[in-house]
C-alpha cells in the first residue's frame, strides 16, 4: 500500500472477515477480485488513484459487476440499467482526465432507495450538509470516495463514522479500534 498518501474509510456495523487491498494494478486487482469471488466474498469498496487499485471485500451473494472508464451519461445509463434489474450502486468513483470526467462503479444485488452525489472537491461542506440530511431520512452512507467528492447512500440503521485523510498507521489504529467494536469497513480510498 502507498505509505505517503492519506487513507479515508468508512465504518458500520457487520460481522464476519473483511480483506482489503492496495496499489494492485488493473490486471491484478481483477485476479484478486475473482479469488475472492470465488470464496464467497463481494467487493464493498473500489477505488483507483494513479492506476493503482484499492478494494474492500466482505462476506456475500449473488452478481457483482464493476465498470471504470466511463463518461458521466454512460455513468447514469449504467446506474438506470442495473437498478432496474435489482442492483444496487455501492461504490463510484469520478475522475478528471484529459478526455473529461471518467467513473468508475460498483453494482450488487440490493432493494429500496438510493442516493448518489458527486460534485468540485471544494464542496466538502455542502456534502456534510447532505450527508445529515440523509442521516436524519434514516439512509447511511455506504460509499465516500473523496476525489471529485462523492457518495452514496443506502437505507440504513446504527452508528456510521469516518476518518478522512489520515496516516496508514492511525487508519490502521482506527479499524482495529472500529472492528473490536463490531463495526466494518464499508469504504477505503487512498489519495496521494
Amino acid at each position: 500500500m502507498r505509505k505517503d498518501g492519506g487513507y479515508t474509510g468508512v465504518w458500520r456495523p457487520g460481522v464476519g472477515e473483511q480483506h482489503w487491498v492496495g496499489g494492485f494494478d488493473h490486471d491484478d486487482f481483477k485476479q484478486r477480485d475473482t479469488e475472492y469471488f470465488k470464496k464467497g466474498l463481494r467487493l464493498v469498496a473500489m477505488h483507483i488513484s494513479n492506476d493503482e487499485y484499492t478494494g474492500v471485500w466482505r462476506p456475500g451473494a449473488g452478481e457483482q459487476h464493476w465498470h471504470t472508464g466511463l463518461g458521466f451519461d454512460e455513468f447514469k445509463q449504467k446506474d438506470k440499467e442495473y437498478f432496474d434489474k435489482g442492483l444496487r450502486l455501492i461504490t463510484m468513483e469520478s475522475r478528471y482526465g484529459g478526455d473529461g470526467i471518467k467513473f468508475m462503479g460498483v453494482w450488487r444485488p440490493g432493494t429500496g432507495a438510493q442516493r448518489w452525489w458527486t460534485e468540485g472537491g471544494d464542496k466538502f461542506d455542502e456534502f456534510k450538509k447532505k450527508d445529515l440530511e440523509h442521516f436524519n431520512q434514516g439512509l447511511r452512507l455506504i460509499a465516500f470516495p473523496p476525489y471529485g467528492l462523492n457518495a452514496i447512500w443506502h437505507p440504513g440503521s446504527g452508528d456510521q463514522w469516518v476518518k478522512f485523510a489520515v496516516s496508514l498507521d492511525e487508519f490502521k489504529k482506527a479499524d482495529k479500534e472500529y472492528f473490536e467494536q463490531g463495526l466494518r469497513l464499508v469504504d477505503l480510498s487512498v489519495g496521494a
